[in-house]
Parts: C-alpha cells; structure tokens; sequence
C-alpha cells in the first residue's frame, strides 16, 4: 500500500523512519542533524514525479475501450485507482472482462501510461535541488 504521514516505515540497512509529509521539499537550513540521516529512499510514482494527470488520462481512454460507463475523473481515480492493484481494478470495475481480456486491458493501460508518460514527466518542484544537496553530503539515495 502507499506510505502516508506519520506512518512509521523500515528502511532496509538503514532502520526506521517517519513519513513527515507526501511531497518533496523542506527548508535544508533547518537546524536538524542532518549526521544522523542515514538515507533517503524515494517512492518514484506521485512523490519523485506527479505522474496523476498521466493516469488519468491513461485510465479514462482504457475504461472506454472496455466499454465502461464509469465516469473516470479525479474523484474516481482517488476512491476506486489509486493504491489498487491492476489486477483488483479489472476484477472489480470491469467484471465483464473475461481473463484474458483482463490480462490484455492491464499490459494495454500500462503501455499507454508508459507512451504518454516519457514525454510528460517532470521532477516535482525542489526535487533535482534536493537530490543535488542529498549527493554532496554522502548521504545513501534510493528510490523504488
């Protein structure tokens, strides 16, 4: 599932750590001691890059080649996409999907979010800054 604030979250080699907040950006001059950071692990999707306005779109176009009635906007990504798994999504709000087609809608949806994606997507704003500030201090960096 998605890591929402003040959750609590283990961090492999380096221990735990709270999410704070679901966006990048902080004051770096904050007085914090920063020596006992011992890194920084990124969710890619919505957090590194906000890839919703490509789902979206991604998701609307899939749902009416499927011949869905749903009203795909924003409010319906939020409350019946995000944090569901594809599988799920084609069992739940496509139950006229044989299988096959199933299988077939979720490698077409993906193929779709990747084409529209790979001229769209953009860092969030303070991200690059971030990373850069993160490299000079030696600090680990990951994302996944």
């Amino acid at each position: 599932g998605r890591v929402g604030p003040g959750r609590r979250v283990r961090v492999p080699g380096v221990g735990h750590a709270v999410v704070r907040e679901r966006r990048v950006g902080f004051n770096l001059d904050e007085k914090y001691d920063w020596k006992s950071i011992k890194g920084f692990l990124f969710d890619i999707d919505g957090t590194l890059c906000n890839t919703d306005p490509i789902h979206l779109v991604a998701i609307k176009e899939m749902f009416k080649r499927a011949g869905s009635e749903h009203v795909v906007d924003e409010d319906f990504i939020r409350n019946h996409i995000s944090g569901v798994d594809n599988p799920d999504i084609t069992r739940k709000l496509l139950p006229h999907l044989s299988e096959e087609e199933a299988k077939q809608w979720i490698l077409d949806k993906e193929a779709l979010f990747r084409e529209l994606a790979k001229d769209a997507i953009k860092p969030v704003d303070g991200l690059l800054e971030l990373v850069e500030w993160i490299k000079k201090k030696n600090i680990k960096l990951g994302a996944g």
